[in-house]
């Protein structure tokens, strides 16, 4: 068959000195597994023994064996990347979630941002309007008369007061007691209209506050609740519980 044929010593194979009666009888199998280790390979196909033996392309099998290495570690970066992508994408969406829920109270966050700031304003300033708040609410006649629908820092030692009244002579009563009070009261414009509850006289008072004028409210009483304010008591539920 043209094939190169040696014989194998089986004390080449450093084995204990008591098995080499065994090892000689395994000699067959233990040629053909040192045969297809070895780098030339088998001198002929043990399958097919009437083919000549195709000579092993180590280069070929180094480019096969590089592929495969390359395609098992793209595997595995793809795998990575997927799990990061997929663990990105949670954060994502529960970054969403929490923007589309902002996104529905932004009027409300709005309205607190606008009254901080207003708040804020007024505690920076030179004036405590609070305090004149406090102290207009105790100079101004009783609500079943008047009542306020604004109240508005309109410049540096300004107030714009919304007013609606029951008559043109308690309006004009009013700029008396402001002016009393030491507030600087520009004239009043009326202006009748309809109001379902009586108050058909409106008017806006713009007043000036003096830097020399000082608030005591403990010199001042405020008029008493009527009877039927329900302003402060606590909300009822639903369903009249």
């Amino acid at each position: 068959m043209g094939a190169a044929v040696e014989l194998l010593d089986s004390t080449a194979l450093k084995l204990p000195a008591d098995t080499h009666t065994e090892a000689a009888g395994a000699t067959s199998a233990i040629g053909l597994a040192l045969g297809y280790a070895d780098a030339g390979g088998l001198p002929f196909d043990f399958l097919n023994p009437k083919r000549p033996a195709v000579p092993r392309d180590l280069r070929r099998i180094k480019i096969l064996a590089s592929l495969a290495a390359t395609a098992a570690l793209f595997m595995l970066v793809a795998g990575i990347c997927t799990w990061l992508v997929g663990k990105r994408q949670a954060v994502l969406d529960a970054v969403t979630a929490e923007a589309v829920a902002a996104e529905k109270n932004r009027p409300a966050y709005r309205k607190v941002i606008s009254q901080a700031a207003v708040v804020n304003e007024w505690v920076g300033g030179e004036r405590d309007w609070l305090l004149h708040y406090a102290h207009l609410t105790a100079v101004l006649p009783r609500s079943e008369e008047i009542f306020l629908t604004s109240f508005a820092v309109s410049g540096p030692g300004a107030l714009r007061l919304g007013v609606r009244a029951k008559s043109g002579e308690i309006l004009a009563k009013v700029e008396k007691q402001l002016r009393a009070a030491g507030y600087e009261v520009k004239p009043l414009a009326i202006t009748p209209g309809t109001d379902k509850n009586g108050y058909e006289f409106q008017s806006t008072v713009e007043l000036a506050v003096p830097h020399k004028l000082k608030v005591d409210l403990s010199k001042v009483r405020p008029p008493a609740r009527p009877a039927d304010d329900a302003s402060l008591d606590p909300p009822r539920r639903k369903g009249g519980g």
